[in-house]
């Protein structure tokens, strides 16, 4: 039981993760990484950037093992721009939509972020809430400033989240100098093309 346990949370967060970090990842400005991917439906660019905790957790059975936590942005054509925290091994308690964590950008005040579980159901990834619109200064979702906006101006993050029998879990990112570009004229996704049934014959 407990081994479909870890295959169902690993399979279920590699629907999300693997394609992004299978990826090459420009390192040449640290903390930062980026990448940039293709979506196949749409043939646009997915822009990504990820940092990795600067400490590591350990869990207890079935998720032993050290580990780091990873911050990851990802502007994507038909999703739109998400953060993301997720691990390798564990459990977010984090299993509808009023769900958050705690995070304090450098020596501000910790604030309570809403967050969001994957539509998949894995459990060892969130995404934040707080999403950007078009044009950017709209926010959805949240009574205050876009994380992003907060990220740009950061050189430290702590994040503070709740795991299944683990309880808080703390992750210490350096975030200093992201670089990150909206796209200026995001394309729309193609129109799809009609059957060849609903063709008019001649």
């Amino acid at each position: 039981m407990e081994t479909r346990v870890i295959a169902a949370c690993l399979s279920g967060v590699l629907l999300i993760v693997a394609p992004v970090l299978a990826q090459t990842w420009d390192t040449s400005n640290p903390p930062w990484a980026y990448a940039t991917a293709t979506d196949e439906i749409t043939g646009q660019p997915v822009l990504l950037a990820k940092v990795e905790s600067t400490n590591t957790v350990q869990f207890g059975f079935p998720y032993q093992g050290e580990q780091k936590a990873t911050l990851m942005l990802r502007e994507h054509p038909r999703f739109g721009f998400d953060i993301m925290l997720y691990v390798q091994r564990g459990q977010f308690l984090c299993r509808s939509e009023h769900c958050g964590v705690l995070v304090r950008f450098d020596q501000q005040n910790p604030i309570q972020w809403p967050a969001n579980p994957p539509t998949d159901g894995s459990t060892n990834i969130i995404f934040f809430k707080g999403k950007l619109k078009t044009p950017p200064q709209q926010i959805i979702n949240l009574g205050g400033p876009a994380l992003l906006d907060e990220l740009r101006k950061a050189s430290e993050l702590r994040i503070a989240a709740q795991f299944y029998q683990e309880g808080e879990r703390t992750f210490l990112f350096d975030v200093a100098g992201l670089k990150w570009t909206e796209p200026t004229h995001p394309l729309p996704p193609p129109k799809p093309q009609p059957s060849p049934e609903e063709n008019p014959r001649h």
